[in-house]
């Protein structure tokens, strides 16, 4: 009777665990990653294509590698572009869009390609969201 309790207790603990977890409203894979190194940039660039959600300047994130959290940023948004095209700055990258984000103060070796980069906040406006629901 006690090892069923047991069992009970720590699959309900799981369970809420699993329940606690902010969706994700944000999500992309690196892609690239390239030093910068100007009088007024200085860090990182990151690219790749929005894979999930949308994100806005100044949007918190979280950078993982391998489910390990690797570093918390804000974001920067340095070019969008769509189908090969750059899009005019608006300060949001949508899903499907290939966006470079600026990582300042950091090491080219602290990120590498297949980073994975989410964020849980909602930062796009209304008008951007209403486009992939």
């Amino acid at each position: 009777m006690k090892n069923k309790s047991i069992v009970i207790y720590l699959l309900a603990t799981l369970f809420l665990l699993g329940c606690n977890k902010a969706p994700v409203s944000f999500e992309m894979t690196v892609d690239s990653v390239n030093e910068l190194k100007g009088l007024v940039l200085k860090g990182v660039a990151l690219s790749g294509t929005v894979a999930v959600g949308c994100i806005a300047e100044g949007t918190p994130f979280v950078i993982y590698r391998n489910d390990k959290k690797v570093l918390e940023q804000t974001a920067r948004i340095l070019s969008v572009s769509k189908d090969g095209h750059n899009k005019p700055p608006n300060g949001e990258a949508l899903k499907k869009e290939f966006v470079t984000l600026y990582v300042p103060d950091v090491e080219v070796q602290k990120i590498v390609a297949g980073d994975v980069i989410k964020s849980s906040v909602v930062s796009c406006r209304k008008t951007s969201l209403a486009k992939f629901k």
